[in-house]
């Protein structure tokens, strides 16, 4: 890799690197039906060796990967991806990467295994992808490869400054405190109880949440009173509670 590294990333078969250049490196195992590698190539194949692919003569601010895709967004704030996203609302494969949003002035961009998500400058989300278990946050379950915004935030003049994403559900750290939406059934949103989400919903399980983060399907935060949470799936003892199998909500 030429350059200075400034984060990396991982799909579910290829590694990537973002140089402060404004450079993207992949490698790994480019797979005949999802394209991840970027640089053109359709065939199954291993790449040992990191490869620089190309956004059009344009740099790169931000990566973000999915389970089989991964995002990118240009120093003009749109938002390139290449890989396949599929389950719903299918995207690609694109074998190079293809630009698929712009115009909104992207700030940022996050993935869950097969939604998109991207922050405008204003604070707003927008969400492609697939949408079954209510990850888009509109009220729905239907999916979708064209994007939209989600209502909730605007609406109320609510900004959103990061989404912390899980497989199928998301945490949004915005100016009104945690919300999250999405999938629900093992618990994973913290609220309660088992029932999926289609609307962004307030995080108030943990007293004044200073620190949030998300597995793919468990919950862990730090409140005020400096106490350590966890919420979720516990099939192999992800909670640390000292258990196995038995998931809190």
């Amino acid at each position: 890799i030429t350059g200075t590294i400034k984060t990396f990333d991982f799909t579910s078969f290829i590694g990537m690197a973002l140089t402060e250049e404004g450079d993207v490196w992949t490698w790994g195992y480019n797979r005949n039906d999802l394209h991840e590698i970027g640089n053109g190539t359709t065939t199954d194949t291993y790449v040992t060796v990191p490869v620089k692919i190309g956004f059009g003569g344009q740099k790169i601010t931000q990566l973000a990967a999915g389970h089989n895709h991964v995002l990118a967004i240009d120093t003009n704030g749109d938002v390139w991806m290449w890989g396949k996203q599929w389950g719903g609302g299918t995207l690609g494969p694109y074998s190079t990467p293809t630009k698929i949003l712009s115009g909104k002035n992207i700030v940022k961009v996050f993935s869950s295994y097969f939604t998109l998500y991207a922050l405008d400058e204003t604070g707003g989300v927008w969400v492609s992808g697939q949408n079954n278990q209510g990850q888009f946050g509109d009220g729905t379950t239907t999916s979708s490869s064209t994007w939209k915004e989600v209502p909730y935030f605007s609406n109320r003049g609510i900004t959103v400054e990061k989404l912390i994403c899980m497989a199928y559900g998301t945490f949004a750290l915005t100016s009104d405190g945690y919300y999250c939406w999405g999938d629900n059934r093992e618990g994973e949103l913290g609220l309660g109880t088992n029932t999926v989400v289609t609307t962004p919903t307030k995080f108030t399980a943990i007293p004044d949440t200073v620190m949030l983060n998300c597995g793919a399907f468990t919950g862990y935060a730090v409140g005020s009173d400096s106490k350590f949470y966890t919420w979720g799936r516990n099939t192999y003892g992800e909670l640390g509670n000292g258990s196995s199998g038995t998931n809190i909500n």
